[in-house]
């Protein structure tokens, strides 16, 4: 595996090799809803968590003048054909059309432009979304640090890390199988839609019949990704003790290219090529995973 070469300190490096946790383990559960990964395919070195709540969306639709077409932008979800009143600006129609759909983002319905009439609850639009969200358990990732062989991974190198596998979820995949809400619980199932598990929470106004695929305003659903150690990793820097440093364009004025055909050892050690000059003249910190 790759180790450090203390004549390497200033220079760049380019760096192959497995990925590995070093450090906690703080991203193998996740504690607000008791998730715990496959201990059988090692650390999680970033750990996802996709939460969406089942809601009512608007979407704003322009056309010219009073031509007729629906302005249809195509959205997720069930569509109605609930219109706003029309208003102009600068010669085009403004409109707004409704659709349920599964969404991170909580949106207020009081924002909606809707046409109002006033319900029972003294709220005045016709689509309504929660309060908030029930559980609230929102969307967030997690990242634990990350060597290759001798080289701890900067937090820019951590974000370069896209490689994300979806976490199969079962009955075992929460240690405590429920999420605490207020002075209740709200015991989540596990279901399956288009080969992706998730964790699904029914709110109190929610029918227990409702399901990921007939799904009712309010739900919510949380999925996992997680990118695992032992992934293959490629990355340049200029070495600073045992991690890196961009390269910058000082760097780029003093450093002499015939020296950059050093070292070597293949995947058991250091590389280092013209490559990775003409790489980091930019100033930026390469990495892969």
């Amino acid at each position: 595996m790759p180790t450090l070469d203390p004549d390497f300190e200033g220079r760049v490096v380019l760096v192959k090799g497995k990925s590995k946790l070093s450090g906690a383990p703080m991203s193998n559960i996740d504690s607000e809803t008791g998730f715990k990964a496959d201990s059988t395919k090692g650390n999680i070195i970033k750990l996802r968590r996709v939460a969406q709540m089942y809601q009512w969306v608007e979407h704003e639709h322009t056309r010219k003048g009073e031509s007729s077409g629906s302005g249809h932008r195509g959205s997720q979800g069930n569509r109605h054909t609930s219109r706003s009143p029309t208003k102009y600006s600068g010669g085009h129609e403004v409109f707004y059309t409704y659709s349920t759909e599964w969404s991170e983002v909580d949106h207020d319905d009081e924002k909606f432009h809707e046409l109002s009439s006033q319900r029972e609850d003294g709220r005045h639009n016709k689509h309504h979304n929660p309060y908030r969200r029930e559980p609230d358990i929102q969307s967030k990732q997690t990242e634990a640090s990350a060597s290759i062989g001798a080289y701890l991974l900067t937090p820019r190198q951590l974000s370069m890390m896209v490689a994300f596998e979806d976490c199969h979820l079962d009955a075992t995949s929460t240690s405590a199988g429920q999420y605490i809400a207020g002075a209740g619980q709200l015991a989540p199932t596990v279901e399956v839609t288009n080969g992706r598990s998730y964790l699904v929470y029914r709110p109190q106004n929610v029918d227990n019949s409702a399901t990921i695929d007939r799904p009712q305003v309010g739900m919510v659903r949380v999925r996992y990704e997680a990118i695992y150690e032992n992934g293959d990793i490629t990355t340049v820097g200029v070495q600073r003790g045992s991690s890196f440093r961009p390269f910058t364009q000082k760097d780029a004025k003093k450093y002499d290219k015939s020296c950059l055909c050093f070292g070597g050892g293949g995947d058991n050690g250091v590389t280092v090529r013209d490559g990775a000059y003409s790489a980091l003249r930019d100033g930026e910190e390469g990495g892969g995973g």
